[in-house]
């Protein structure tokens, strides 16, 4: 059984290393902990020092890097998965009610004043888009103050700039003197307040992703995430 201080020694050996993610070091540490102790039972003459670079040694020329890729790309999948289940979960009854409700509201408004359009889109997508950097903001001021970094964090940026496509879509052309010129049919309309519906539902699941992160992080790792400390983010 490592000590105490053999196991600081480990994260300090992964950081050492390049492992900067604090949740991957956890993890990285249990397996070099585990590994660690089985050499060293195997060979009570080898020192701790000896095993970790023993063990070390078995992965390869390339050392933890493909293993820090790797965790980088699965929760990469797995934030696309999640804020992918939020957005669907919209759509369920009787949440797509709430679509329903704004995407007609929004439809009836453009339909007797072109004028407002512009403006509304402005208004709606800025303000999401604040939401959004509202929510990613707070959770790395909560990162920020535990003093290290997690992948979960990073993670939460990336998800943050799913609502890039739709923002550079449309934007463009709402400043665009001919824009309401174009906006002449029933169906163009409909596109529009349907584009904006689901922007703010697309902003709604970011915003339960975010959450979703925070929620796991406070979670896994109660010893870093103190309550006393965040309860005022």
């Amino acid at each position: 059984m490592l000590t105490n201080d053999q196991i600081e020694s480990l994260f300090t050996f992964c950081r050492r290393h390049f492992v900067y993610y604090y949740d991957v070091q956890v993890e990285l540490v249990d397996h070099l902990a585990n590994a660690v102790e089985s050499e060293m039972k195997a060979n009570p003459k080898l020192s701790f020092e000896n095993a970790l670079d023993k063990v070390h040694g078995g992965f390869g020329i390339m050392g933890f890097a493909p293993l820090v890729a790797e965790k980088e790309k699965m929760a990469q999948i797995k934030g696309r998965r999640l804020l992918w289940n939020f957005f669907k979960m919209q759509f369920k009854w009787p949440k797509i009610f709430f679509f329903i409700l704004i995407t007609s509201f929004l439809f009836t408004i453009f339909s007797t004043d072109f004028i407002s359009i512009k403006w509304t889109f402005i208004v709606i997508v800025n303000i999401g888009c604040f939401a959004d950097a509202y929510q990613t903001i707070k959770l790395n001021r909560i990162i920020s103050k535990t003093g290290k970094k997690f992948l979960t964090g990073e993670i939460s940026q990336l998800a943050g700039l799913s609502w890039f496509p739709f923002y550079v879509f449309y934007f463009p052309n709402i400043f665009d003197k001919g824009f309401l010129s174009h906006v002449t049919s029933t169906l163009t309309i409909f596109e529009i307040s349907l584009f904006l519906s689901l922007f703010i539902i697309l902003i709604q699941a970011l915003s339960q992703t975010v959450s979703s992160f925070k929620n796991s992080l406070y979670k896994t790792y109660p010893e870093v995430f103190l309550y006393k400390n965040l309860s005022s983010y």
